[in-house]
């Protein structure tokens, strides 16, 4: 076995165990833990602390807490809504700029076939699994 293949199996060993990967990805981490030992161990560990946890009696967070949570989350998406407009407003703006300073010279030929929604869109995507944030 590879140092990747493990690294990779066992990135997904936990989601093996709760049955949440799709049929094709969960065969091939099977596949691997057939041949595996280490990672076996790990499933093992994993399957073991696993029934630890739900064996704990269940507890109920503080009103205080969820409400701070909640709190938390809608600053969030109050933030990431923000984000999105400024950053809708800068595509506008490098847009506008572009054609008033293109009123007077020949247009140039677009350097590729992919379209500003679709760099906007990858864009915000990658920002959003990044979570990177616009600077100040």
């Amino acid at each position: 076995m590879t140092m990747r293949e493990c690294r990779t199996a066992q990135g997904l060993l936990s989601a093996h165990l709760d049955d949440e990967l799709p049929a094709a990805l969960a065969r091939r981490v099977t596949e691997h833990l057939a041949i595996c030992g280490t990672c076996r161990a790990e499933r093992a560990r994993l399957a073991e602390l696993r029934a630890l946890l739900r064996s704990l009696p269940e507890r109920r967070a503080p009103h205080e807490l969820v409400d701070e949570l909640r709190e938390a989350a809608e600053r969030g998406r109050r933030r990431q809504r923000t984000r999105r407009r400024v950053g809708v407003a800068a595509v506008a703006v490098a847009l506008a700029s572009g054609a008033v300073a293109g009123l007077d010279s020949e247009p140039e030929p677009a350097p590729s076939q992919v379209s500003m929604d679709e760099l906007v869109s990858e864009h915000l995507s990658v920002r959003a699994v990044t979570g990177e944030e616009l600077g100040p």
